[in-house]
């Protein structure tokens, strides 16, 4: 089905839609908006979110929920694709992807 909406929308709206339609899209869309950041930038960045995210998911929690230690992705051992990620924000855009990451809002009143 990717394929076809991918086939369909072009590359563009197609990262459009799969950022829409996940919480890690939507949260790097916001931090790159935050941030001025470039949209190759963020496109690749989110790449490489999902692939990390898939990797928690793979070890049995989610990088936003489910971690029983409570640390999201700093707990998960240096790979390749967390270096690669690291690279391509930077030391300072990095540290704050993880801090804005382990956000939580309240809305209670």
């Amino acid at each position: 089905m990717n394929d076809q909406l991918s086939a369909t929308l072009g590359p563009e709206r197609f990262l459009d839609y799969q950022m829409a339609v996940s919480e890690t899209g939507q949260q790097m869309r916001n931090f790159a908006a935050r941030f001025d950041l470039p949209r190759e930038l963020m496109a690749q960045a989110f790449q490489l979110q999902t692939q990390l995210d898939q990797l928690g998911r793979a070890r049995g929690w989610t990088a936003n929920a489910g971690d029983p230690t409570g640390q999201g992705l700093a707990t998960l051992q240096p790979t390749e694709l967390q270096g690669r990620l690291q690279q391509l924000l930077g030391p300072e855009l990095w540290q704050n992807w993880l801090t804005g990451r382990r956000l939580r809002a309240n809305l209670d009143p």
